[in-house]
């Protein structure tokens, strides 16, 4: 099994990022784990990334992002407004899955209108979940 270059989490909540990254580490499916805790550290990180060729920070083509969308402005959706406005070709390297506690329609509606959003779960993430996450989008991994 190939691991993934890295995940990174977006969520304010502290006690849930705590158990994501438990959860992650123990499915030993990446190396990488990135915890940000507002959307702007998250942009300048993946900014920040864009100056390397990739493949020294780690980034290729198989990068998980999984992101909270109510959070303290900037939120998820401010986020992702940002994130788009990145090149494709550093887009590609990533793919994001929103993970929230939102139970509005509306959300799920809105983010399938986002094409860089590969999916979307309610939290809480378990393993089985992670799991299905990664065989889907990374199928070639696991």
């Amino acid at each position: 099994m190939k691991k993934l270059s890295s995940i990174i989490l977006i969520d304010d909540d502290s006690m849930t990022t705590f158990l994501n990254e438990t959860i992650i580490r123990d499915a030993h499916c990446t190396e990488n784990i990135h915890v940000f805790q507002t959307a702007v550290k998250a942009l300048d990180f993946l900014s920040q990334s864009l100056i390397y060729d990739g493949r020294e920070k780690g980034f290729e083509r198989n990068s998980l992002i999984l992101l909270d969308l109510h959070m303290p402005p900037p939120d998820g959706w401010a986020f992702l407004k940002e994130y788009l406005l990145l090149p494709e070709t550093s887009r590609k390297k990533y793919t994001v899955v929103i993970l929230s506690s939102s139970v509005e329609v509306e959300d799920l509606e809105r983010a399938k209108t986002i094409s860089d959003v590969s999916d979307f779960y309610n939290k809480p993430l378990t393993h089985e979940m992670l799991m299905e996450i990664l065989n889907k989008h990374f199928a070639d991994h696991f």
